[in-house]
């Protein structure tokens, strides 16, 4: 039971809690101090995770999720290259040519079953990892100022709900032992917010 209703909040936080971080750089104008490794390792997850979705048949909710993030992370792509100063003509490169791979993985018939498995274990890890980029970034400059405290906060909710769902839910061993290895990553950021606005004053 409990399993479930965790199950169910973190499909409705799924879909908005990368919207704070863009109100925040929008609100700045800026995306200097945000890490654009996390940005990117999250884009590959989500592309790999609509691979997954869609090859492995996954419920409706489980796509959606992935297409609002996608178009979350679209827009972050589009601020990274309205607010620097520098050029992102590679990574933008990079970017089309990961869609383009997507989508072909998407539309091409008859593709073997390990193709989406290995999708799903990329997605899995870059949901494990994305985090770590901006922790280095945030010790490197003493300062959390890039990042939204409610997009941390609501990924820190989303990861509490899905160590439940794994667990209640006898989910595969990827996700009981994933799922709280994040949130230890979750909370060194939420630590770091702590520290730094303590260093402030």
């Amino acid at each position: 039971m409990i399993g479930q209703i965790t199950l169910n909040l973190s499909f409705g936080l799924y879909l908005f809690f990368l919207w704070p971080q863009i109100f925040h750089n929008a609100l700045r104008k800026s995306t200097q101090e945000l890490s654009l490794s996390m940005h990117l390792i999250l884009f590959v997850a989500y592309l790999s995770d609509l691979v997954y979705g869609v090859g492995r048949q996954m419920p409706w909710q489980y796509k959606l999720v992935t297409l609002s993030g996608l178009i979350c992370l679209s827009i972050q792509q589009l601020q990274f290259n309205l607010y620097a100063k520098k050029s992102f003509r590679f990574i933008n490169i990079f970017v089309l040519i990961c869609a383009l791979f997507c989508l072909y993985a998407l539309f091409a018939p008859n593709l073997p079953k390990g193709v989406f498995i290995y999708a799903g274990i990329i997605s899995q890890l870059g949901w494990l990892l994305y985090a770590l980029p901006q922790i280095y970034r945030n010790a490197k400059e003493s300062s959390v100022v890039g990042l939204n405290f409610y997009f941390v906060f609501l990924a820190f909710i989303i990861t509490i709900c899905d160590t439940i769902s794994a667990w209640s839910l006898h989910w595969d061993w990827p996700s009981k032992i994933g799922s709280p290895l994040s949130l230890l990553l979750k909370l060194i950021l939420l630590f770091q917010f702590a520290h730094y606005s303590k260093t402030k004053k």
